[in-house]
């Protein structure tokens, strides 16, 4: 069966206007109470803009993910499959709890229809089919089992068929992971291969855990390692707090030193990101957030490990964080402009030159893989997030108000447009259709109680089409 265009979306967006009320965190993680998880590592491995996303849809996408790859390796999912499993989870900011229920799921007997939930496009189905290649191919690394090439590709021709993803679009998601397969092989020679990772602290990590209840955090500060394998070639379960956020404190300290005492709001975005990815939990990165990096002495916050393998890894990641940012910030500096600042930084640091451009290359070619997954995934069909229960809410938060009328005002007007630019009976315009959707369903009075506010008299309604107005007016 051929899930075609139409079909799926898993992962429930939530914008980012949704935190303009006031924030109430579950005791367990990047999560909200009523379900809204942090979107960790999804702008930086799946090029999705996102803030928030819904933790029953996520939690569908992953038994999704099970099932079909469960499916396809006749009824088994590795040890190091589930590895991969446990540490994407991870990065995608999920609570403990919820992957404890990841880890016990019956993939074996599930149906995959029960974990399918449409929305629009094929977008989803792209990701599915990615993920899918991801967790086998490098499930397989881990368990050191690799098997034929084509017995892959037989596996992944099975899953794109099954998804309705077209041939030339499966090609180019196999090229992906084949060359972040191939990259995590270059980091590892990179950062690790001439002084092997050794932690400042000794870490006891006897089987005996006792969590603590903000997180991926033993009581006595051993933070499960995340992201680290995937994202650094890393080979280890835990890591010390402390040390871990000395690290970041050097990162910050010298990125800000670099750029005269300034670290913008995108590189700030992506340090908040990268911190959920390796599982710090929500109150210490709050501290990284609150870091005084300006006045910070680096010497301070270089804690030794052997050689220069830390070094290297500190390079990689100040190339990231500036370069990610200015993305971000959508201000891009020349390229001479780059090869000084981090020619500065691995002087400063001691990395050889060699190993500086190696690491360089590195940086470039994440950049443009996610360039690639950003088109593949969401160029054709832009998620649109399901929406049935509240039409006109173009921010998904659940109430249709003046930040939603502003949206739809900034666009008014459109060609190509999408849910999120306010085309709300998707016929790709904005326009005065999709106004009358909006009006129809105005709930911004919900929050005292006034059922009368709800729906708008004709008045009211004419009113936001002369806001829409005023809003053009005043934004082009």
């Amino acid at each position: 069966m051929a899930y075609m265009s139409g079909m799926i979306t898993i992962i429930c967006l939530i914008s980012s206007f949704s935190t303009a009320t006031e924030v109430q965190w579950a005791s367990t993680g990047h999560m909200t109470t009523d379900g809204r998880l942090e979107a960790g590592c999804h702008p930086q491995l799946y090029g999705l803009d996102a803030d928030y996303l819904d933790i029953d849809a996520n939690s569908n996408y992953v038994y999704a993910l099970m099932t079909m790859v469960s499916h396809l390796q006749n009824g088994e999912i590795s040890s190091g499959q589930m590895r991969w499993l446990y540490e994407r989870a991870i990065m995608s900011a999920v609570p403990r709890n919820i992957i404890d229920q990841y880890m016990t799921f019956d993939h074996r007997t599930a149906n995959l229809d029960d974990h399918m939930i449409g929305s629009g496009g094929d977008s989803i189905a792209r990701v599915l089919l990615y993920d899918v290649t991801q967790l086998i191919t490098f499930g397989d690394l881990y368990d050191r089992k690799q098997r034929p090439t084509s017995t892959y590709y037989g596996l992944f021709d099975h899953a794109s068929e099954q998804l309705g993803v077209p041939r030339t679009v499966a090609d180019q998601i196999q090229d992906v992971v084949d060359h972040e397969v191939d990259l995590l092989d270059k980091k590892k020679i990179v950062f690790w291969e001439d002084t092997p990772y050794v932690p400042p602290n000794p870490i006891n990590t006897s089987p005996v855990e006792k969590w603590a209840h903000t997180g991926h955090m033993t009581v006595d500060g051993r933070l499960v390692s995340g992201g680290h394998p995937q994202l650094y070639a890393l080979d280890v379960d835990f890591l010390d707090i402390d040390a871990n956020s000395n690290y970041v404190y050097a990162l910050m300290t010298m990125a800000s030193h670099l750029q005269n005492g300034e670290l913008s709001s995108g590189q700030m975005r992506w340090l908040y990101e990268r911190a959920i990815m390796s599982a710090v939990p929500r109150n210490i990165i709050d501290q990284y957030v609150a870091f005084d990096h300006r006045s910070a002495k680096l010497d301070e916050h270089m804690v030794g490990s052997g050689g220069d393998s830390i070094a290297r890894v500190l390079l990689y990641d100040v190339t990231q964080l500036i370069t990610y940012g200015d993305l971000y910030d959508k201000t891009p500096r020349s390229t001479s402009t780059y090869h000084a600042l981090f020619g500065r930084a691995s002087e400063q640091l001691g990395v050889p030159k060699d190993a500086a451009e190696q690491i360089q290359n590195l940086v470039d070619d994440e950049v443009d893989l996610l360039d690639q997954k950003t088109v593949i995934f969401w160029g054709d069909t832009p998620y649109i997030p399901p929406n049935t229960e509240k039409p006109g809410d173009v921010n998904v938060d659940g109430i249709i108000d003046v930040v939603d009328l502003g949206i739809l005002g900034a666009n008014f007007g459109r060609l190509n447009a999408t849910f999120a630019d306010g085309d709300l009976n998707n016929d790709s315009l904005v326009d005065v259709a999709d106004l009358g959707i909006l009006g129809a369903n105005w709930t911004a009075s919900q929050a005292t109680g006034n059922a009368s506010a709800l729906v708008p008299e004709p008045t009211t309604l004419s009113l936001l089409a002369m806001s829409v107005l005023l809003v053009v007016g005043r934004w082009r």
